[in-house]
Order: C-alpha cells, then sequence, then structure tokens
C-alpha cells in the first residue's frame, strides 16, 4: 500500500484501526464491524492500483494480506487472552472455558494410545509428537488464518501417519489419534484460539479442508469435556476412577486468588508471544506472531519419516520454532 493511488485504501484501514481501538465491543459486535470493514476494504482495492488489474489468484492473495494485517492490529482487542492481559473488559467466557479444559486434561494425562483405538507401529511415536508440536505453535501466531494452519499442519501429520501405518484414512482412524494429541499437548487457551478462527478468519475460508479440520478439533475438546471410562477401550470404571483420583492428587495447589472476580482462571497470565506493550491504538507491526505460518507439504510418507526425523534432531527449546 506503499503506491500513491493505494492511499485511499490506506486511509480507510488507518482510520478503522484507530477508531476500532477507542470503544469497547462485544464480541458479536467486533465481528460485524471486522466483517463489514473487510468486505467494504475489499471493493475500495479493486478501484485503485495495484489491485485493479491483478489475476483473481492475486486479488485473493491480497485479500487475505488485507484480513492478516487487520487482525494482527487488533489482536490485543479481539483474542480473549490478549483482552484480559490488557485489562480491557472480556465479554465472553473463553477463558473460563479454557481453564476448565485445560485442568480436565490433566486429569486424563494418564490416557495411552490403547484406551483411543490409537493404532500404534513403528515411528508412530515420533508422528505424535510432531502433531503434538505443530498444534503447539498455534498460540505463537496473531492472524487466525495462521492459526489455522497450525491446526491443518498438525491434521496433515496425523493422516501421514495414517498412511504410515497402512490404515484406513477415514474419521474411524483419525479422530481418535486427534483426541489423544490433543490430550498429550493440551495447548493453552485451546478453546479461545478456536473461538478466535471461528469468528474472524473469513466465512469463505473456512469451508472444505479447512472447515473440516477446525470442526474435527472442536469435536476432539466436545470429547474430552465429556469423556468418561464407557468412551474408552480396555478400562473398567474403577481403574479409570483410579486414575482420575490418582491425577487430582498429583495436581498442584490453585493459585491463590487476587481480585479479579474472586476466579483463578481470571488472574493475569505472563504475556503471550508476540505481546505488545499496552496502548491506546493497536501496536505497531513487525512483532513476533505476525510472520506467516508455513503449511506442510506431506505427499508421501517418507517425506513424514524425513520432517519426523529432523524434528527429533533439532537442538534448543522442546517447542519447534515457527
Amino acid at each position: 500500500m506503499k503506491m500513491k493511488s493505494a492511499e485511499p485504501v490506506a486511509k480507510y484501514l488507518r482510520s478503522f484501526l484507530n477508531n476500532f481501538a477507542k470503544r469497547n465491543f462485544t464480541v458479536n459486535d467486533q465481528i460485524k464491524l471486522i466483517r463489514e470493514f473487510l468486505e467494504f476494504i475489499t471493493t475500495k482495492m479493486r478501484e485503485v492500483e495495484p489491485w485493479r488489474k491483478v489475476s483473481e489468484a492475486e486479488f485473493d492473495n491480497a485479500t487475505e494480506a488485507m484480513e492478516k494485517l487487520v487482525m494482527n492490529r487488533l489482536y490485543d482487542y479481539t483474542f480473549t487472552p490478549q483482552i484480559d492481559q490488557a485489562s480491557h473488559p472480556v465479554t465472553t467466557d473463553d477463558l473460563e472455558r479454557d481453564h476448565v479444559l485445560r485442568q480436565r486434561m490433566k486429569l486424563f494425562g494418564w490416557v495411552k494410545e490403547e484406551h483411543l483405538d490409537v493404532p500404534t507401529g513403528e515411528g508412530s511415536p515420533g508422528f505424535l509428537n510432531f502433531a503434538e508440536q505443530e498444534l503447539l505453535k498455534m498460540n505463537h501466531y496473531k492472524a487466525p488464518r495462521d492459526k489455522l494452519i497450525c491446526i491443518l499442519n498438525c491434521c496433515k501429520v496425523i493422516f501421514g501417519l495414517i498412511r504410515h501405518l497402512h490404515k484406513d484414512e477415514g474419521a474411524d482412524s483419525f479422530l481418535p489419534i486427534l483426541i489423544y494429541v490433543v490430550l498429550k499437548a493440551n495447548p493453552e487457551h485451546l478453546i479461545s484460539n478456536i473461538e478466535y478462527i471461528s469468528r474472524f478468519r473469513s466465512p469463505e475460508k473456512l469451508q472444505g479442508e479447512s472447515g473440516y479440520y477446525l470442526s474435527s478439533l472442536t469435536g476432539a475438546v466436545n470429547f474430552i469435556e465429556t469423556m468418561d471410562h464407557t468412551a474408552l477401550s480396555k478400562i473398567t470404571q474403577e481403574e479409570f476412577e483410579n486414575n482420575v483420583e490418582a491425577a487430582i492428587q498429583a495436581l498442584p495447589p490453585s493459585p491463590a486468588v487476587t481480585d479479579r472476580n474472586e476466579d483463578p482462571s481470571r488472574i493475569p497470565t505472563p504475556p503471550l508471544p508476540g505481546r505488545a506493550p499496552t496502548s491506546q491504538a493497536p501496536p505497531a507491526s513487525n512483532l513476533a506472531g505476525e510472520e506467516p505460518a508455513i503449511p506442510l507439504k506431506l505427499p508421501s510418507t517418507a517425506t513424514i519419516a524425513e520432517d519426523t526425523k529432523r524434528f527429533f534432531q533439532r537442538t534448543g527449546d522442546s517447542i519447534s520454532k515457527p
């Protein structure tokens, strides 16, 4: 948008971002305002250079970039953990649901592959760990598209495992593995991430493969939220209850409640990666988390195996850097 002809688009963008930051909106109002602005700015982009004569594919890339730019700038106002960190009013129950889900997953840390009928074989641990790391990258990124790519990459690795083990590639094989990966990864703010993507990713881009994988992740969360011994294999009710009781005993003490509505889940957490200092205007650009997430290309099980091998050869952080 550095071209002089694109200045009207840049002016509309600056005005929208500045005005958005000056008021507190409900999440439904945020969704409406952002979608309406993106529709409006898309029309304006088509009227000026450099977008007037580009191909449909190039223009689609440009509108994707605009959505990313807008959501990167408004991250502190739209992603619930960031809203809470900035002490802005929180109008959803995302944080409470995050807290409950994460505590529940800690109670099921003992669940093994056999309990979910997850297929196993040579190389399985590598694939599973690779999938977990891809899912954990989600909290690094700001834009809904980039967070969604992390989910897609996780699911691609799972399908790579299924092909590697020569299993049927249907939901009966995929969903149990996804549930297992989510349990073992136990990502922070999982509900908040799912809701953020659902609210602010273009509805047109949540169809097809992307929509299927996001719905599958939501289904995995729903399964975990209601899981009891009847949902698992090769375990009795007594064994289930004993394992849960042992997990409860192993939980660390709850943190001291400060003042945030007398709810431990509302105690401010350390700033997330990419967090900018709180200000009255949207943060500046070029911050961590604004770089593009890279979709994995997995044409064969051999490629998956090599990627997995390289993953375990890395040194440094336990979570691979995006």
